[in-house]
C-alpha cells in the first residue's frame, strides 16, 4: 500500500483546520457524536459534485468534507475542494474546478493527504474509512475511473476517532467584486447511503445534529435524510 504526506499550514474555522488562503471565511456543518469509549470502525458513504453551471471564478476556494473526527482535534476526511482561480490553485498543482482527496486534519497545523484528482460537475466518488486501534484508512475513489486519493496511517495512539462531520466552508477575497454567495455552487452537494458502524455494529439511525457555531451567511442549508443516511448540503440559495 501506498501511503501519501504532504504538510501545509493552517488555520482554524469553527474549531476545524483549513489551508491558509483568503482573509475571509465562514462554515455550515453538521456532526454526530458517537461513543467516546467506542470509536468508529467504519464509515462510508457515496458523494456527488454539484452539477453546473460551476460558481463564479472569484479567487475562492469551496472545502466540501465528510468524515470522523474527533471534537477539534484530529479529522480524517473524504474532501471536495473547489479552486476558484483560473489558473489553478497552490502553484497550479490543483486544476480549476473540483478535485476530491483523502485528508487527515491535525490540531497541530499538519496534514496527511491523498493525491489531489480532478472531477467534474454531477459526478460520483466514494468515500471509505477505516479504523481499528491505532490503524486509520482512508480512501476516496472516483466512480468514473477507479481513480483513488488514498491515505493510511500504522501506529496512531490518539484513541480514536468518535464523531461523524460533514459540511461546507468557504474562502474568500472581502474586497471582491462579485456578491460572496456566488462563490458557492446554486446546486447541491449531496452525501449518500451512508453507512457507520461500531465494532461492526451498525449505527441506526445517524441523528445528525446542526453545528451551533455556523457562519454561513447566503442561506445554506443542510437537509438531513430518513435516519441520517444522506445529507444534502446547499452552501446558498441567495
Amino acid at each position: 500500500m501506498v501511503t501519501f504526506f504532504s504538510l501545509f499550514v493552517f488555520c482554524f474555522v469553527n474549531g476545524w483546520s483549513f489551508p491558509i488562503a483568503l482573509s475571509d471565511t465562514q462554515d455550515l456543518g453538521v456532526y454526530y457524536s458517537g461513543n467516546v469509549s467506542n470509536p468508529f470502525s467504519y464509515l462510508r458513504a457515496t458523494i456527488t459534485i454539484p452539477s453546473s453551471p460551476l460558481p463564479s471564478l472569484d479567487n475562492q476556494y469551496v472545502y466540501y468534507y465528510f468524515g470522523l473526527s474527533k471534537q477539534t482535534k484530529l479529522a480524517a476526511h473524504g474532501m471536495v475542494l473547489f479552486c476558484g482561480y483560473k489558473d489553478g490553485c497552490y502553484g497550479g498543482s490543483i486544476e480549476t474546478g473540483y478535485s476530491i482527496y483523502a485528508a487527515l486534519r491535525t490540531d497541530s497545523n499538519e496534514i496527511a493527504s491523498g493525491a489531489k484528482i480532478s472531477i467534474q460537475p454531477g459526478e460520483t466518488a466514494e468515500v471509505t474509512i477505516v479504523q481499528n486501534k491505532e490503524y486509520l484508512e482512508v480512501n476516496v475513489t472516483k466512480i468514473s475511473d477507479g481513480l483513488q486519493s488514498y491515505f493510511s496511517i500504522n501506529g496512531a495512539n490518539d484513541g480514536g476517532l468518535f464523531d461523524i462531520t460533514a459540511g461546507v466552508n468557504l474562502q474568500y477575497q472581502s474586497n471582491q467584486a462579485d456578491p460572496v454567495c456566488d462563490d458557492y455552487n446554486k446546486q447541491p452537494y449531496i452525501i449518500s447511503d451512508i453507512v457507520a458502524s461500531e465494532s461492526g455494529v451498525r449505527v441506526n439511525p445517524i441523528d445528525f445534529k446542526q453545528d451551533a457555531n455556523q457562519t454561513n451567511s447566503c442561506g445554506g442549508t443542510i437537509d438531513i435524510g430518513s435516519n441520517g443516511e444522506t445529507l444534502t448540503i446547499t452552501g446558498s440559495k441567495s
